[in-house]
């Protein structure tokens, strides 16, 4: 057995220097609010994100459909947990998909590229709503929120949806009561701390995320 060793950024964001407010939507998408029975769709939305992009390497349940399902659990029955902070976006039902969109955010969130499967077609069979992002929250303490987890299918990147997922994330903690919000970020991932940088975190300190591979 060897171990690998991932440089991971902690960022926060400040929730006392201004009042957020809830986000809008492009046309053809919703939010929808935490509700247990969401926790596959969660889950779908957080694989489809992850499954080939390199946080898979840091956090392998990421590429894996049972480890998705099983990391949307764990995360809604921890304490702390943020229902609040916590949000899906779907389509609306026969939203029809333009790939012809492109900016600075379709390469922020994840890497990965579309790919054909059973799943991705299961999510937009007859035209019903598909999970396309997710975030989760919980709180640490008293004061602290942190983010678990934010994904965009590769299909709907370049839209702004990443950003906006994060502010209605960020509106629910503020919501919460709470006055800082924490992520954290693989190093490599620069476009992500470019985001997570241009929405208002900064930098606080370097981790390191022990992997252990067996041969």
């Amino acid at each position: 057995m060897t171990y690998t060793y991932f440089r991971r950024f902690r960022m926060e964001f400040d929730l006392k220097r201004q009042a957020l407010e809830p986000q809008i939507l492009p046309e053809g998408y919703r939010f929808e609010r935490w509700h247990v029975d969401w926790i596959p769709a969660h889950a779908q939305a957080k694989y489809m994100s992850f499954r080939e992009e390199l946080d898979t390497n840091v956090f392998p349940c990421l590429g894996e459909e049972t480890g998705c399902l099983r990391l949307m659990r764990d995360i809604s029955n921890r304490d702390g947990f943020l229902p609040r902070a916590t949000w899906l976006i779907r389509t609306q039902p026969n939203f029809g998909l333009d790939n012809n969109n492109s900016d600075a955010e379709s390469n922020s969130i994840a890497e990965s590229t579309p790919a054909n499967s059973s799943l991705a077609m299961s999510m937009t069979l007859g035209g019903l709503p598909q999970p396309v992002g997710t975030i989760q929250g919980i709180q640490t303490d008293q004061e602290l929120g942190a983010i678990q987890n934010i994904g965009i299918i590769p299909e709907h990147r370049g839209r702004g949806l990443g950003r906006r997922l994060i502010l209605q994330s960020l509106w629910g903690f503020q919501q919460s009561g709470l006055d800082r919000v924490m992520l954290e970020v693989t190093a490599q991932n620069r476009g992500a701390y470019r985001l997570y940088e241009q929405i208002g975190f900064r930098y606080l300190r370097t981790v390191y995320k022990c992997q252990d591979i067996v041969f």
